[in-house]
């Protein structure tokens, strides 16, 4: 057939290669998200307003104006 359709190729070496890049991605992944969460990279960093001035009105003033 000279004018019919050409014959395809199949290659079955393909899907094993392809599950075996995915399992490899799938446990660097699986690494990377157990380091981050199990380890200490990154500190602990504490943010927000502390204030320690003893002579704040606010301290110890009745909670009566917040009902």
């Amino acid at each position: 057939m000279a004018g019919g359709r050409p014959q395809l190729k199949r290659s079955f070496s393909i899907i094993p290669c392809f599950v075996f890049v995915e399992s490899v991605l799938l446990g660097v992944v699986v690494l990377l998200a157990y380091r981050l969460e199990f380890t200490d990279t990154f500190p602990v960093h504490t943010q927000g307003f502390f204030c320690y001035d003893n002579f704040s009105p606010y301290l110890f003033a009745s909670r009566d104006h917040l009902l």
